[in-house]
């Protein structure tokens, strides 16, 4: 997708923002929809993605909605990204430090 240009649309501009959305937003001519891209309860919220969500990385998502949206998201998929990111943190230094620990005499 190419991004000519934002605008406010009714109804999207009722919906809030999810990496995880249940929802998506269609355009058809003029008109727009919401269509459903799960099941989904009543009283439960109807979610939309206001970027790509197939964006896999975390930190892209987040700065995209920084820049265009200027908010942080907090929903399920950033929360539990932002978990693993932290936990596989330790374990990318352990490594590293493993990897120099066995490196030549010569390198010191």
């Amino acid at each position: 997708m190419i991004r000519v240009g934002t605008a406010v649309y009714s109804p999207s501009n009722f919906f809030n923002h999810s990496c995880q959305p249940n929802a998506y937003s269609k355009f058809s001519g003029k008109k727009q929809f919401i269509i459903a891209n799960q099941d989904i309860k009543a009283g439960e919220e109807v979610l939309i993605s206001y970027i790509n969500h197939g964006q896999p990385e975390r930190f892209m998502r987040q700065k995209l909605l920084k820049e265009n949206y200027f908010f942080k998201c907090e929903c399920p998929r950033c929360k539990r990204q932002k978990i693993q990111d932290e936990e596989s943190q330790p374990d990318l230094y352990e490594k590293r430090y493993f990897q120099l620990d066995q490196c030549p005499d010569s390198v010191q």
